[in-house]
């Protein structure tokens, strides 16, 4: 799911953000690391660490999508003034 955000950058390249964010990369990063070193983690534990990992790319999309949307807003008033 991060490669296909991140790479959607192709088509607008003045989007700063588009770019692996450091908070997403260290949350999926935080997230394997819990995974990996704790081998009888709570099943309702790993639960909520995956919403999070899901809120996290969820919140990045969204604010991929308003800048975008900004973006293309001050383009149209440019164009009217």
């Amino acid at each position: 799911m991060l490669n296909l955000l991140a790479s959607s950058s192709s088509y607008s390249p003045n989007i700063p953000i588009l770019a692996i964010p450091r908070n997403v990369s260290e949350v999926e990063f935080l997230y394997n690391r819990i995974i990996q070193g704790q081998a009888s983690l709570n099943p309702d534990i790993a639960d909520q660490l995956k919403k999070l990992i899901k809120g996290t790319y969820k919140a990045f999309a969204a604010a991929v999508a308003h800048h975008i949307t900004n973006n293309r807003l001050l383009e149209v008033a440019k164009e009217k003034n």
